[in-house]
């Protein structure tokens, strides 16, 4: 996965799904704070609801 950063914000997350959403099934959030995870969540199925995000 070129261009990916396990510390990228979640901007960055967001831009990096949205550029490979067609491909994607699943995302899965396993690391941060339960509120940070829940907001990134809500915003992944905006931009990529064809995906399943698992929290």
């Amino acid at each position: 996965m070129s261009g990916y950063s396990a510390h990228a914000d979640q901007q960055d997350l967001l831009k990096f799904v949205k550029g490979c959403s067609s491909r994607l099934k699943q995302i899965h959030l396993i690391h941060g704070d339960a509120s940070s995870k829940a907001k990134l969540m809500d915003l992944l199925r905006q931009d990529a609801p064809s995906v399943s995000v698992i929290y």
